[in-house]
């Protein structure tokens, strides 16, 4: 760090951008591994295990949700409706 004349400390804006840029990509990428992490995972898994694309799994799930949670569905969907 530089001093100035009477003793103090300046303060190197060139460096401080640069290094809030750099949190800034960090952050940038980071939102974008948590949007699209699950999504490639899935459907990776989805394809070895069970042999099925991401949607058709999605689909099977919310099948099988909406016929163990049958009431469950039915209250969320009255509710939605009403707004």
């Amino acid at each position: 760090m530089a001093t100035t004349a009477n003793g103090g400390l300046k303060l190197n804006y060139k460096r401080t951008a640069l290094i809030g840029f750099a949190f800034f990509g960090i952050l940038l990428l980071w939102q974008v591994w948590d949007t699209w992490c699950p999504a490639l995972l899935t459907d990776i898994y989805a394809k070895r295990i069970y042999q099925l694309t991401s949607a058709e799994l999605n689909v099977k799930t919310l099948a099988r949700f909406k016929r163990s949670n049958a009431s469950l569905v039915s209250s969320w969907a009255a509710t939605t409706s009403r707004r």
